[in-house]
């Protein structure tokens, strides 16, 4: 706790806010410690499900993707928050060790 509470002096917290950018929701805090800048984001099980699912189609093509990925991304939507939250939660930690073992070159991931 004591490691979590230096960093919530004023000085250090920039911004905190809640986003809503078309189907993402979530609070965010932004912050600088020691000169290095970086962002706490705060998601109910659901919100971070959809977070990761449509993670891919946001950093490619921002909030404005091409129509047909527009329809998947309100689909991943709408599935996440059809979730119990322990099973939101599950699935989105899921995606999150995929995309990660993808990314480190994981074949027939």
């Amino acid at each position: 706790m004591k490691k979590f509470s230096a960093l919530t002096r004023p000085q250090q917290i920039q911004k905190m806010q809640q986003v809503h950018h078309d189907t993402y929701h979530a609070f965010h805090i932004d912050f600088t410690r020691d000169g290095v800048k970086g962002e706490i984001q705060i998601h109910t099980p659901a919100s971070l499900n959809e977070s990761v699912a449509n993670h891919d189609i946001r950093n490619v093509y921002g909030e404005k993707p091409p129509a047909p990925l527009e329809q998947v991304k309100k689909q991943n939507q709408a599935r996440a928050y059809k979730l119990a939250p322990d099973q939101a939660q599950q699935e989105a930690q899921a995606l999150e060790i995929i995309k990660q073992a993808r990314d480190k070159g994981g074949e027939n991931v």
